[in-house]
C-alpha cells in the first residue's frame, strides 16, 4: 500500500476512533507462494474449521468427528473457485480460464490479487488466514460473489466520483448483509457460531465498520484528487475539500440494526 494512502487511512481512523493496527498484515511469504494456506480451529460446539489448499485452489470445510458436514464451496455460484497465490503465480496468460484483467497485464494483476481478499471474474482470491476472525473476510467475498449482477451495474454506471462512491457503498454493504445471512444460516443448520473468534457482538460490528470505513477513506482520496493525496502524504489535514456527502456512505453505524437482526439478537 502506498505510504500516502496508508497515512491517510491511519489518520482518518484515529479521528473517528477506529483501530487500523493489524489491518494490513505482514503476509509477503504467503502472497509470494512461500507459505501455504493452512489453518484449523475447533469451535466450542466441537466442530472443526479447516482451511487448506492444493494446486492453487483453496478448500474450506467444517468437520465433526472426522466427517465433513459443510463445504464453503457450496456457497459459491457455479464455476466460481477459491484461488490462492500459487494459482496466480503459475497461471499462463493464454489460459482460457484467466480473468480478462490478467490477460491484459499479468504482473499487475498478480500484484493486486495474489493473496488479497478479492472477488472477481469467477474467482475469490484468498487472503492469509491466521485467525478464525478471518472467516468473516471470506464470507464477505462470498457475499460479493452472490451479488455479482449488482457489481456489474456498479461498474457500468460509475460515471463520476460521487456516483461511483454511492454504488460502491451499496455494493459493500450488500456483501456484508449476505455474509451475515450465511452466519445465521450456518448457526441454525449446524449449531456452529462462525463469529466465535470475536469477544462479543460489538467487536464483530467494529470489524465490519473498520472495513467499510477503509473504503470511505479511499473514496475521499479519489474524490478530492491529487491535491488531497499530496496533503495526506505530507500529513497535513486539508480544509474546504467539500466531501461531506461521503459521510452518509459506507458505514456510519448504519449496519447496527441489520447486524443485530441477522445474528438474532436485540
Amino acid at each position: 500500500m502506498p505510504e500516502f494512502i496508508k497515512s491517510h487511512m491511519e489518520r482518518r481512523g484515529a479521528e473517528e476512533g477506529l483501530d487500523f493496527s493489524g489491518f494490513e498484515k505482514s503476509d509477503l511469504n504467503y502472497r509470494e507462494g512461500r507459505e501455504k494456506l493452512h489453518f484449523n480451529f475447533q469451535f466450542s460446539s466441537g466442530e472443526l474449521f479447516e482451511a487448506t489448499e492444493e494446486n492453487g485452489q483453496a478448500r474450506f470445510v467444517i468437520t465433526k468427528d472426522g466427517q465433513e458436514v459443510f463445504d464453503f464451496k457450496s456457497l459459491l455460484p457455479q464455476d466460481f473457485k477459491f484461488r490462492t497465490p500459487e494459482y496466480w503465480l503459475n497461471l499462463k496468460q493464454n489460459n482460457p480460464e484467466a480473468p480478462a484483467g490478467f490477460k491484459v497485464n499479468p504482473e499487475k494483476f498478480k500484484d493486486e490479487a495474489a493473496g488479497v481478499w478479492q472477488c472477481g471474474e469467477k474467482f475469490i482470491s484468498v487472503g492469509r488466514i491466521t485467525s478464525i476472525k478471518d472467516v468473516l473476510a471470506l464470507l464477505h467475498e462470498v457475499g460479493h460473489s452472490k451479488t455479482r449482477s449488482f457489481g456489474s451495474r456498479f461498474t457500468e454506471q460509475s460515471s463520476n466520483d460521487q456516483q461511483s462512491a454511492k454504488l460502491e457503498s451499496a455494493n459493500e454493504r450488500l456483501a456484508w448483509a449476505e455474509a451475515l445471512k450465511i452466519i445465521r444460516k450456518v448457526n441454525k443448520d449446524l449449531g456452529v457460531d462462525l463469529t466465535e473468534g470475536f469477544s462479543d457482538q460489538q467487536e464483530m460490528k467494529d470489524y465490519i465498520y473498520t472495513c467499510l470505513a477503509s473504503h470511505r477513506y479511499m473514496a475521499e482520496l479519489k474524490s478530492a484528487g491529487t491535491f488531497r493525496q499530496m496533503l495526506a502524504y505530507l500529513d497535513v489535514k486539508p480544509v474546504n475539500t467539500n466531501l461531506k456527502w461521503l459521510d452518509k456512505l459506507f458505514d456510519k453505524r448504519k449496519l447496527t440494526k441489520k447486524v443485530d437482526k441477522q445474528v438474532g439478537q436485540e
